[in-house]
């Protein structure tokens, strides 16, 4: 009875810390409502299944979420997990059948998610973001309807010596019309313990044979307390497990043990280097429970110095402390007072040059902006994570690379973190066996050891054994022996993914040099990487025309057939492009060798007519048309590091007012650009507060306004005007922390930086985007431009060219030719590039006057670009061609441009430059949209001058002008 006493202690204390250890958040689709703020679809029902072998489980999870508003939407699916889980499936209901999601790379998924949601075909696209959250983007959702997914995940159970704990955080906030839970528990002597405190009354555990089972279910029910049981271990708990592949035929075996942990005092550090992580994401961190592990630290250490760093999107501040007799009051309350501000950027950090005995760094390990490298120094990293949403993998290896530890915070008590972080890291060294018997085992490096530990590999003959070896760096202190006997077999299905998961965890600590071995292992596996997704297809044609295989066999089989019967055509495609391109090309140099005159237009009786007619529409640029409320020249000397033009406008409903104007003068003439003053509530109380106060004021405001990629924008140029150009970059930096991997706000923030002259900066975002969308042109393009004004024009023909002999979507109309003119711009600007691969008929400089291009960062919206030149005629997409040579672009219909316009030879006199926000089709509900105009004078010649504008417009059928320009007498030469 004392025993039995025991156990139940035990386990109610385990369970009570475990929902105080974990805060993995619940699933959950965003969608935008009218307003444009992204709101939580009601889930309707919730059926959760709990399947457990040993310390092994899966848990599946079927939703059902309810769109209460009146048109069809698209939305995205977030599903925070936890370390150590990993999502095993993904399925989406399709024509009333739920339809299996199939393992694809990264960047194809998001390729044939965009093409297949244009035919307005249900797909589905789960990724895995940054940290361990995966979002899925859902589509459609219909108008008063359902949408039913089913998302599983694996994980091994923590063992707490009495036995395997499963957790299941529930926090879901409003009822749910029907929710349900069942776990099975197989091959278990022992009734697993659930501390029923009347959430989930009547989940009791009913023996089944060798298994126990439990259900519970409710109408209207409000799942918000967490789901924990423990499963006692028992004599059939087996330490070893091996399972065939019956795909490969390999056998992978899976050790599981609780080795000794042996305890041996480290060096006490005399100087410490403590890096903490102040990005605006890190505020989300559990500072209560990292203050109180480092006061328990220092209070052992006593006395020593200590350096302090706070970084974000770069070193931001670092102070000196000595702290005496473990008093740190001084330090700890410099650690509460920090402001946390910006992106994060790892690879702004050399510890090289933060000499100490031990470097303390606490953050999440999630970068987002420019560099990810840390440069690691031999000090050991102390690495201490208390986010449920973190780069586990990246955290682990600078602690296990330096010889230190990595504490997350979410998974071990405080008690356990106090042991590691005194002692020396107790780990897994290395494994012995026969070579030839035994591959693959991972993890194969020194790994920290905190209460349990496993391997995995592959056995290659019937029986054999294998030694694992243990102790702290240098020092082996105690070996286990397994025998592995192919006879004992389990049919549980996991172990082969299990080998696969930790194989891909440890090459994951080492991402971009194993990458291309992750992506093979996640699609031979079924398992979502950093750069693999889940994609979930409607027709035979789309898997047929993507080339990916079907989950049904029957679809497989279909699919197989139709594989074999096409041929490989890709010779001939890619000569067919080639010479699509050479004749597009060809009537571009046509136009550019007319010669137009510069005479004022014969004003024939039909022409006036229809002037008049087009005017009378309002298709004419005049001086009734609606602008912002101030038109004012662009000061240079507002923007540190820059030469060229830079402006934001943010634009509401059309005013009738005019201009108020300013004049900047240069070789190119008289120049207006746009200048607006938002007049939002947050500019104008920054105005009124002194330089001093600003900032403060600011991080005020950012409690109000952090969804607001806008409001980023805004204060970041505010900061600029007042001169200090490092806080702005650092305001700036926070679009990179709004939502991981959105493109769209990835797009603003590289064009703004690519604006302040921060290229290396901007590339980096660029190449991000360019992973992300490698369907889009503009993603090459984008990134190709920042390389050739980063000095590196040859990367830049390089992928402009490789563009060029992609096939592009319709809705990126003769895109060829705005790349072609581009790349031989740059070409004609840099002298020594190789150009001995790119086909000769598309080699040709095309210098111009005049040339505006107009990009926007929304997809399915339709901006159109018009210039109106000195004889009142507006060059658009329904006149794309000018009485004085003005040639205007194909119009792009279907998001982002870029349109252009190009006039060889100008005439002098004013030009005027407009858009027009036509409208959006896009299924989630639009806010505003930026675009960039960009303007160059004698583009394409050695005194080229470029001007640029950035604004933000809002409203559908809103035209506004971007600015205006004059030529004068010989000033372009």
């Amino acid at each position: 009875m004392k025993k039995n006493k025991f156990l139940l202690s035990f386990i109610f204390l385990t369970l009570f810390a475990a929902s105080h250890l974990y805060s993995q958040a619940v699933p959950v689709i965003l969608v935008k409502n009218e307003s444009g703020k992204e709101v939580p679809l009601k889930m309707s029902e919730l059926s959760i299944t709990v399947k457990t072998v040993g310390n092994l489980a899966v848990t599946t999870m079927e939703m059902t979420f309810y769109n209460d508003l009146n048109r069809v939407l698209e939305g995205s699916f977030y599903f925070p997990l936890g370390e150590g889980q990993t999502v095993s499936r993904f399925a989406l209901e399709v024509n009333g059948a739920m339809r299996e999601g199939v393992v694809v790379e990264k960047d194809k998924g998001r390729e044939v998610f965009e093409t297949v949601v244009r035919k307005k075909i249900d797909p589905g696209l789960l990724e895995w973001t940054k940290g361990n959250n995966f979002k899925s983007r859902i589509y459609p959702i219909p108008s008063k309807g359902y949408k039913k997914l089913i998302i599983a995940y694996e994980q091994e159970l923590k063992d707490k010596g009495k036995g395997f704990l499963y957790f299941l955080p529930l926090g879901f906030k409003d009822p749910i019309d029907q929710f349900s839970i069942k776990a099975d528990v197989l091959k278990q002597d022992t009734s697993p313990i659930f501390e029923n405190l009347k959430d989930f009354e009547g989940f009791r555990f009913k023996k089944w044979n060798e298994n126990y089972t439990a259900e519970f279910s409710e109408k209207n029910y409000t799942a918000d307390k967490p789901l924990s049981f423990l499963l006692p271990k028992t004599a059939a708990y087996q330490d070893v497990v091996i399972e065939k592949d019956p795909r490969t035929g390999k056998n992978y075996f899976y050790i599981h043990l609780n080795p000794e942990i042996i305890q041996t005092s480290k060096k006490i550090p005399k100087k410490i280097a403590l890096f903490l992580d102040v990005s605006s994401s890190s505020e989300k961190r559990n500072q209560k429970k990292e203050i109180e592990l480092l006061d328990r630290y220092f209070k052992k250490i006593g006395n020593f110095s200590l350096q302090l760093i706070f970084f974000s999107n770069q070193v931001n501040e670092s102070a000196y402390f000595e702290i005496q007799n473990g008093d740190w009051n001084k330090l700890k309350e410099k650690l509460l007072k920090a402001d946390f501000d910006g992106g994060t950027q790892l690879g702004a950090l050399d510890f090289k040059n933060f000499p100490a005995d031990e470097i303390i760094f606490l953050s999440d390990g999630i970068s987002n902006f420019g560099s990810s490298e840390i440069r690691l120094s031999d000090t050991p990293v102390i690495a201490i994570n208390s986010q449920s949403a973190a780069q586990h993998s990246y955290l682990k290896f600078i602690s296990q690379k330096t010889g230190g530890v990595y504490l997350n915070l979410n998974e071990i008590s405080l008690e356990e973190a106090e042991k590691l972080i005194l002692f020396s890291p107790y780990s897994y060294l290395s494994f012995d066996c026969d070579s030839s018997a035994v591959s693959e085992v991972y993890p194969n490096m020194p790994t920290a050891v905190k209460t349990d530990f496993s391997v995995s590999g592959i056995l290659k003959e019937n029986q054999t054994e294998i030694k694992l070896n243990f102790g702290i760096p240098g020092n082996k202190m105690k070996t286990y022996s397994f025998k592995l006997d192919i006879k004992k077999t389990s049919d549980s299905g996991i172990i082969p993914r299990i080998w696969a998961q930790k194989k891909i965890e440890q090459l994951d600590m080492e991402y971009k040099k194993y990458e291309k071995d992750i992506l093979r292992i996640g699609k031979d596996f079924s398992i979502v990487t950093r750069n693999t997704s889940l994609i979930v297809l409607d027709l035979l044609d789309d898997y047929v025309r993507f080339k990916i295989i079907p989950p049904e066999e029957e679809m497989k089989k279909q699919y197989y057939e139709i594989i074999g019967r096409q041929e490989n055509e890709f010779k001939f495609r890619q000569k067919d492009k080639l010479d699509r391109l050479a004749g597009q090309f060809h009537e571009f140099i046509q136009w550019w060798n007319t010669e137009f005159s510069l005479n004022d237009p014969p004003q024939s009786e039909e022409r006036m007519k229809k002037m008049s007619r087009m005017e009378s529409e309002g298709e004419i640029g005049s001086e009734e048309r609606s602008v912002s409320d101030s038109t004012k020249s662009m000061d240079m000397d507002n923007f540190s590091k820059e030469e060229e033009v830079k402006d934001e406008s943010i634009l509401g409903k059309k005013e009738d007012k005019k201009p108020e104007g300013g004049e900047e003068k240069g070789a190119d003439g008289l120049i207006t650009l746009q200048k607006w003053d938002p007049q939002t509530p947050y500019l104008e109380k920054l105005k009124k507060t002194t330089v001093k106060d600003i900032y403060p004021v600011y991080l005020e405001l950012k409690k109000s306004y952090a969804e607001s990629s806008a409001f980023f924008l805004d204060v970041s140029d505010f900061f600029l005007e007042k001169k200090q150009p490092e806080t702005a970059l650092r305001i700036l930096s926070n679009i990179a922390e709004m939502e991981l991997e959105n493109p769209q706000l990835l797009r603003i923030l590289a064009h703004r930086l690519a604006q302040l002259k921060y290229y290396r900066l901007s590339a980096f975002v660029f190449e991000e985007v360019l992973k992300m969308r490698p369907e889009e042109p503009q993603s090459y393009r984008d990134l190709a431009l920042v390389y050739a004004n980063s000095q590196l024009p040859q990367k830049a023909i390089d992928i402009l060219y490789e563009a060029l002999l992609k096939e592009w979507d319709s809705r990126f109309p003769n895109i060829e030719i705005t790349m072609l003119h581009e790349m031989n711009q740059i070409i004609a600007l840099n002298s020594n590039l190789k150009t001995d691969s790119i086909d000769k008929r598309l080699i040709q400089s095309l210098p111009v006057d005049i040339r505006v291009v107009l990009n926007w960062d929304a997809d399915n919206t339709d901006m159109d670009l018009w210039v109106t030149d000195p004889n009142n005629e507006k060059c658009y997409y329904a006149h794309q061609l000018t009485y004085l040579g003005g040639k205007m672009s194909n119009d792009f219909t279907g998001g982002y441009g870029p349109e252009f316009f190009v006039l060889k030879k100008a005439k002098k006199g004013k030009y005027l430059i407009e858009i027009n926000y036509y409208g959006n089709h896009q299924q989630t509900l639009a806010g505003t949209t930026t675009v960039q105009i960009e303007l160059y004078l004698n583009y394409g010649r050695k005194n080229q001058i470029k001007k640029e504008i950035t604004l933000r417009l809002k409203d559908q059928q809103e035209v506004i002008k971007a600015g205006e320009f004059e030529i004068k007498e010989n000033s372009l030469k």
